[in-house]
């Protein structure tokens, strides 16, 4: 059987609060054996079983919420790739890191939301901005519209170049300033899922930072 690491840790907390509480009421409970001058050890005790639960519990807390958002931008021709690069990262997360992050794209748009305006709200929540650069890419309205919201909403962007540099500069905004994820030069999708790690332990200490 297989375990999560990070299941496993939060186990280890449920498991170490529960102890804590158990160990709470047994002492409140049997209070009456405690001689007067071990009043001050009890309150103390008990304060202190308080303050480890209530430090337990906004850990647990904190660690259910995502402190990242990523949000992927592509087009609909390179949705190979822009699922490569959400299934690594995804996975990827979790293992490399003990922080939280978020990665959305269309396809974790929930049934019965409307498109447009779920995509708006994801960019909206988003801290960086994964733009997939290709002609395609370039050449579609719905594309350099999302492309010109990402902007005005200031969003920090990574492109990810599948052809030419030469594709950053003939965005709706000039971005070949901007330092890129070449994924032209791989030859396959182990070759891509390796440059997409490395984007990912990037992130990761963008954020340690």
């Amino acid at each position: 059987m297989k375990f999560h690491k990070k299941r496993v840790e939060m186990l280890a907390l449920y498991i170490t609060a529960f102890a804590l509480i158990i160990t709470m009421f047994y002492m409140v409970k049997n209070e009456e054996t405690y001689h007067y001058g071990e009043e001050k050890i009890l309150v103390t005790a008990i304060t202190l079983v308080c303050c480890l639960f209530t430090f337990y519990y906004i850990l647990v807390i904190v660690r259910n919420n995502p402190s990242v958002h990523i949000f992927i931008s592509y087009s609909l021709n390179d949705k190979d790739t822009a699922a490569i690069i959400y299934n690594t990262l995804t996975e990827q997360f979790p293992r490399l890191s003990k922080y939280r992050f978020a990665v959305t794209w269309d396809e974790t748009i929930p049934l019965g939301e409307e498109i447009n305006k779920t995509l708006q709200d994801f960019i909206k929540r988003a801290d960086v901005v994964i733009v997939i650069v290709s002609s395609t890419y370039i050449n579609s309205t719905a594309c350099q519209n999302e492309f010109n919201w990402v902007f005005a909403n200031e969003k920090k962007i990574i492109p990810v170049v599948l052809e030419s540099y030469d594709d950053l500069s003939r965005l709706p905004r000039n971005i070949s300033n901007i330092k890129a994820l070449p994924l032209y030069e791989c030859k396959s999708d182990e070759e891509k899922e390796k440059y997409i790690i490395e984007m990912a332990k990037d992130l990761i200490r963008q954020r340690k930072d």
